[in-house]
């Protein structure tokens, strides 16, 4: 019986030193583009809600701050 080839689904970055699961980027995009869209709900919420204008927006840029630098 013969072992079968793995395929290969790594992606090798020219400027990185390592390389990196196609799974992996799809994973990255997919979570920057939730975050993105969660952003934009919560800056037109304001539209949907009579909440003081911005508040939420600073609440949340306060959260970032401290927990991102």
């Amino acid at each position: 019986m013969k072992n079968m080839a793995r395929r290969k689904s790594l992606i090798r970055l020219p400027f990185l030193k390592f390389k990196i699961n196609k799974g992996t980027i799809f994973n990255i995009f997919g979570f920057i583009i939730f975050g993105s869209a969660l952003i934009f709900l919560v800056s037109f919420i304001k539209s949907f809600a009579n909440l003081e204008s911005g508040r939420m927006l600073y609440q949340l840029n306060q959260i970032l701050v401290t927990k991102f630098g």
